[in-house]
């Protein structure tokens, strides 16, 4: 998973426990996650100035974070926050700056709607348009999100194995890393 405060973004290790809390956006491209306030902040936070979690909770209604998400200011800064996915799939801070990056073109576009916001939300809030979005990205970002790119049980061709005779050959998806997909081979 992620930890999230103020600008800073790190990869984590997370356990899953019943505080945590359903991301709605994510949730609505296809990807299962989850978020959980953590206690403190974990020393001096006056050098905060940006709140990146403020814009992750985005309202799938109308894009603007729900009131117990507005932080700044008089309020301060927002609290740590981890993020980790449901189906206990890897979730990186590559994966969390594309999912920011979607999401953010997403209230870009909805913030320039002057009618039907809802069609703008539909057509961007599905898993069929954030895969889109990934394969467009799979150049600059092509460990993200690897389970959604190759779901279990897909076929998929090996290269660039540093196992030279697995090159070229079908395999079936069996699992993910966070970098790596995991591929079961007929004959091995």
């Amino acid at each position: 998973g992620v930890r999230i405060h103020g600008s800073s973004v790190t990869d984590v290790e997370v356990t899953m426990d019943k505080q945590f809390r359903a991301v709605p956006v994510p949730t609505l491209v296809g990807i299962p996650l989850l978020w959980k306030a953590l206690p403190g902040t974990g020393g001096d936070d006056s050098h905060i100035r940006s709140n990146l979690i403020v814009r992750f909770m985005a309202d799938p209604d109308d894009g603007f974070a729900p009131m117990e998400w507005q932080y700044g200011g008089n309020r301060g800064p927002a609290p740590p926050v981890v993020l980790a996915r449901r189906d206990k799939l890897p979730f990186s801070s590559e994966e969390w700056a594309i999912l920011d990056e979607y999401i953010s073109d997403w209230i870009g576009e909805l913030s320039e709607a002057e009618e039907d916001r809802i069609a703008v939300s539909r057509r961007w809030l599905t898993p069929e348009a954030f895969k889109a979005h990934l394969q467009a990205e799979c150049e600059t970002r092509p460990t993200a999100f690897l389970s959604v790119r190759f779901p279990i049980g897909s076929v998929v061709v090996a290269e660039g194995l540093s196992v030279a005779e697995l090159n070229g050959r079908e395999g079936e998806v069996v699992q993910f890393g966070r970098d790596r997909v995991g591929v079961r081979y007929p004959d091995r």
